[in-house]
């Protein structure tokens, strides 16, 4: 990057951070004088507010007020939303030790508000952190203790997330076969939701993942019709979100087409992931390049196919 370029960019970021001061700025005068509902509002903007900057103490500080300010009122609905909150905040910055701490007293006030949305997906995200920290056994109890619980409720989100966290869980124990069947059960479940989570988005993506490691191609192009026929029903508005959760899609198709030798419908499938990659160093854009180069060998372009794959190793190199 030569060196105008980085003060360029410097100097957006400055501004940036800036613009952003400022509007806390407001919003925190605007608290002194609210009251009530809009006094939650404006403390849940400068906790949005919050997760611009890099410092998780202060987002810390910000989800405590809003969950204060909510016991003060009373307002359990909105309480249990920003303590949810505080657990996604947790788990995006790998606080596994806080989650173990406040995962079961969060569970414990949301079973008592009777929150089970909340409930089973705070609940996902503690088998998730186990998971992830390597703990596979603890993690595929914990999932098996969250399936029964919402069995016994007949709670057909709770049974889903769970057979979805399970998914996760035997991928990451290489136990494919299960780890595949725990995805098209939670699929079966959450499918016949109206309205349908958006967490299916996910949960195709990881169950292609999977086939394509069974070789399971025919199977792939089944879940890839029902997976776009969700991303159709759900998305009835273009936005950034919708474009990111449609590149995974085609995505899934590639992988299903290559698989079957559908190079045509590949390169097609291809090329609409490669209009929605935002950056040269994201991971979807790492994807494209393998897969591209996955396609170029299958067509004996081997050339091109090297150089693709030069490209990606070194994007790795530098992550």
């Amino acid at each position: 990057m030569n060196l105008n370029r980085w003060l360029i960019m410097l100097l957006l970021s400055i501004s940036t951070v800036s613009i952003f001061a400022d509007e806390t700025e407001e919003y925190r005068k605007a608290l002194a004088k609210a009251t009530g509902a809009d006094r939650i509002n404006i403390l849940r903007k400068l906790y949005d507010l919050s997760l611009e900057f890099d410092d998780v103490d202060y987002q810390l500080l910000c989800i405590n007020q809003i969950i204060n300010e909510c016991q003060k009122q009373g307002a359990t609905e909105e309480e249990s939303d920003a303590r949810v909150q505080k657990i996604i905040l947790f788990y995006s910055n790998d606080l596994n030790d806080s989650i173990y701490e406040q995962v079961p007293p969060t569970l414990e006030f949301l079973a008592t508000i009777q929150n089970w949305k909340n409930y089973y997906e705070t609940w996902t995200i503690l088998v998730e952190t186990f998971n992830f920290a390597g703990q596979t056994n603890t993690g595929l109890k914990e999932v098996n203790a969250m399936y029964e619980d919402a069995k016994k409720r007949d709670d057909r989100y709770g049974m889903g997330m769970a057979y979805y966290a399970m998914g996760n869980v035997y991928a990451n124990m290489y136990n494919h076969e299960e780890a595949a069947n725990s995805y098209q059960k939670s699929i079966d479940l959450l499918m016949n939701m109206e309205p349908k989570p958006l967490q299916l988005s996910d949960i195709f993506a990881y169950y292609v993942d999977v086939l394509e490691l069974q070789h399971n191609y025919k199977k792939i192009k089944e879940v890839t019709k029902i997976w776009g026929e969700f991303i159709e029903g759900y998305y009835k508005v273009e936005n950034n979100e919708a474009e990111n959760r449609k590149a995974y899609y085609y995505l899934g198709c590639a992988q299903g087409a290559l698989g079957l030798n559908e190079l045509d419908r590949a390169s097609e499938m291809l090329d609409e992931v490669k209009k929605r990659c935002t950056s040269e160093e994201g991971y979807l854009n790492q994807k494209w390049l393998y897969y591209r180069g996955e396609l170029c060998k299958k067509q004996g372009f081997f050339e091109e196919a090297l150089a693709l794959n030069d490209r990606r190793m070194r994007l790795l190199e530098d992550t």
